[in-house]
């Protein structure tokens, strides 16, 4: 970035010939110590004290001890151009610290030892002044997906991306995570500019000369218009160790003097601008290695020999050359038996004697396990590769078996309802009984007996839900059904079911349904019902029977049964009622009246038996 002197910003300033009083009305003027006639004020100039525009200066905007353009009394201030000690600010240019010209950059700035002030510095090329912090702590990313690490390039802490500021006749040099510089040859530190050296060992016939080309932050177009020969965004930048273009105070390109020491075959001033070796009539030499030198010592095959060509080392018997490095095969076999990997790129078989009684187990001594533990049965791990077989000792059920190391008694029945096979709780299987029928097994459930009849829907020739049909059990009162047969009680009768709907259903239980169910001993007769059960009819005790004598199951006839007449409570002559069933076409009253147990009309007042 480019001064306001050499911007033309101050020359008019500078050009007057007045000084004047602000408190006195004293003009005064002094005598002019500028280095460069006609661009500094002499003795006096601007200075705004007590004697007004007129101070004690002895400098101007370039000579003196101060900032980026020191000087004792220069203009509008003790010091420099608008302050003390050089450009716009005390100590460096437009900051309190150092530095030239910042864009205004309060307290900031390089220092007169290569430091920055108390602020920072709008440097010239910071498009990106926020950095990304890479995964790796000590590097950051500016602009572009490369991480890199801090550098006067780039800015010479994590937290911005400007790079540091351009010093004339210098070069820029990270101190720490500050922005400094170092003068270049001819040149020496004062405040925080370079200065031609009064005597300096770098210094050549030309010393204190600058380089030719524009001073850094003029404007070009070209790197061969700029002293430092670098030319970017249309700027002259300071020299760098990094931006491939010999100059500063280097040797070589981008090596030597305040940069890194140069290759052999680069060029040279003194020694310590070589890597490998002295300098030698301006270029740097190197020292050959042979095998007995330190560095090569212990290695072997073909090495560099620090000269740009080879030197072939061999080992010391008994070792092997293993990627360049001499390797002891022997040296495993100190700690491992048997077949090993030598650590030298191939195998050794170090044998097994000194393991002694004990065993070779994946290269290291092993001692077996020789008792079990407690509890434990059949063959176990010993530790070494090998088995020892614990039997069933601690087993103590006579039927019992060793699994996985422990012992197991095995199930030998199945649960009720259970069929086909089931483990037996020891690794093996038992087999159940067979289902009975009409169960088979697996019919709902794998393992279990099941049928048509147990699996919750009607289906087959049931009637209701696993009922009826004549395959599955009676269905109960008021199921579904489609003859008698199909009913636990025996009964199957249409009834309503809504307007217009009728359908069959199994009836509960009565004593006149013509069926013997519920708690009836006969068709509708003994039991619970109120009529007593006749002659020949089944009975389970004197109560249910009409006669009042139940005689090994059955009601005998009372005496007016076998009188040849009809009377009491008989419906024909000598049956029904407390007699013994009728024939077909006697008079009946109830269908238990008829041997058929059938009782139909046969006209009007009629029933007769069917």
């Amino acid at each position: 970035m480019r001064s306001l002197w050499e911007m033309g910003v101050m020359r008019p300033f500078l050009s007057l010939s007045l000084c004047f009083s602000v408190t006195l009305a004293v003009v005064g003027c002094g005598s002019s110590n500028d280095v460069n006639p006609g661009d500094g004020l002499g003795a006096g100039g601007f200075s705004f004290a007590a004697g007004g525009f007129g101070g004690s200066g002895t400098g101007g905007v370039n000579p003196g001890t101060g900032g980026a353009n020191p000087g004792n009394g220069g203009s509008f201030g003790n010091g420099g151009s608008f302050g003390n000690g050089g450009s716009f600010g005390n100590g460096g240019s437009f900051g309190n610290g150092g530095g030239q010209n910042l864009d205004g950059g309060s307290s900031g700035g390089a220092t007169a030892d290569g430091g920055t002030g108390a602020g920072g510095a709008d440097q010239d090329s910071g498009l990106y002044p926020t950095p990304v912090i890479c995964s790796d702590s000590t590097k950051k990313q500016c602009g572009t997906s490369e991480c890199v690490t801090p550098s006067p390039a780039n800015g010479c802490s994590l937290v911005t991306c400007v790079d540091c500021p351009s010093v004339d006749n210098a070069i820029q040099v990270c101190v720490g995570t500050k922005c400094g510089f170092d003068c270049n040859a001819g040149f020496e530190k004062k405040g925080a500019a370079c200065v031609p050296a009064t005597a300096s060992p770098d210094a050549g016939a030309d010393a204190g000369t600058p380089p030719s080309g524009k001073p850094d932050g003029s404007t070009c177009t070209d790197g061969s218009e700029c002293r430092s020969g670098v030319c970017t965004g249309g700027t002259c930048r300071a020299a760098r160790c990094d931006d491939k273009v010999q100059n500063g105070r280097e040797t070589g390109v981008d090596c030597g003097g305040n940069c890194g020491p140069c290759h052999t075959g680069g060029s040279c001033t003194v020694n310590g601008d070589c890597a490998e070796g002295p300098c030698v009539s301006g270029k740097c030499s190197c020292t050959p290695f042979d095998c007995s030198s330190p560095a090569l010592v212990g290695k072997c095959g073909d090495l560099s020999n620090n000269c740009g060509s080879t030197v072939t080392c061999g080992c010391a018997s008994g070792l092997k050359c293993f990627q360049n490095s001499c390797c002891d095969p022997q040296a495993v076999c100190a700690t491992h038996c048997g077949v090993v990997n030598d650590g030298c790129g191939g195998t050794i078989d170090c044998g097994t004697s000194s393991c002694g009684a004990d065993t070779c187990y994946q290269g290291a001594c092993c001692k077996p396990k020789t008792t079990c533990p407690t509890g434990v049965c059949g063959k176990i791990d010993d530790g070494c590769g090998g088995q020892i077989d614990c039997g069933l000792a601690a087993c103590t059920g006579g039927a019992d078996v060793c699994v996985s190391g422990k012992c197991c008694t095995p199930k030998t029945t199945c649960p009720d309802g259970i069929c086909g096979q089931i483990d037996d709780g020891c690794g093996s299987k038992v087999t159940c009984q067979d289902c009975t029928a009409p169960l088979t097994c697996g019919f709902t459930t794998p393992g279990v007996c099941g049928s048509a009849c147990t699996d919750a829907k009607v289906d087959g020739a049931e009637t209701d839900v696993d009922c009826g049909g004549g395959t599955c059990g009676k269905c109960a009162d008021q199921k579904k059904c489609k003859a008698n047969g199909d009913c636990s009680s025996g009964v199957c009768a249409s009834q309503g079911c809504g307007l217009f709907c009728t359908e069959n259903r199994c009836q509960a239980p009565t004593c006149t349904d013509g069926v013997k169910n519920g708690t009836e001993v006969d068709v509708d007769c003994g039991g619970s019902c109120t009529k007593k059960c006749g002659a020949t009819r089944t009975c389970g005790a004197d109560a249910d029977c009409a006669s009042g004598s139940c005689q090994g199951g059955t009601c005998t006839a009372p005496a007016h049964c076998t009188n040849n007449r009809k009377d009491s409570d008989e419906t024909d002559t000598n049956c029904g009622g407390s007699c013994a069933p009728c024939q077909k076409g006697d008079d009946c009253a109830v269908a238990s009246d008829c041997q058929s147990l059938t009782c139909s009309n046969c006209g009007l007042f009629c029933m007769q038996c069917q």
